[in-house]
């Protein structure tokens, strides 16, 4: 869904459950944090199954990355009802 999700998450999640889909994985938090994005989908009717993890790079803001805390990932999953959670690209 790209970045443009992220600025109505309500309406997005609304679109993609109108369509019939009830399990989501997502590729970020959108700049949102966990309880927003899972509140969200909750509103829609749809489960969170993974979040997709960047890799600390260069550059990169603030957010979850693969460099944050274990407990601070582990609680985020949490938070949103997620089972998995993703490498999207593997560092070289």
């Amino acid at each position: 869904l790209g970045d443009e999700a992220g600025r109505d998450l309500d309406a997005t999640f609304a679109q993609v459950a109108a369509i019939g889909y009830r399990e989501i994985e997502l590729p970020s938090l959108y700049g949102k944090t966990p309880a927003e994005v899972r509140a969200a989908a909750n509103r829609a009717g749809l489960a969170i199954s993974g979040l997709h993890i960047p890799p600390v790079t260069r550059g990169m803001g603030t957010g979850l990355t693969l460099g944050s805390a274990p407990a601070a990932i582990a609680e985020a999953l949490g938070t949103l009802g997620a089972r998995r959670g993703a490498l999207p690209i593997a560092p070289f």
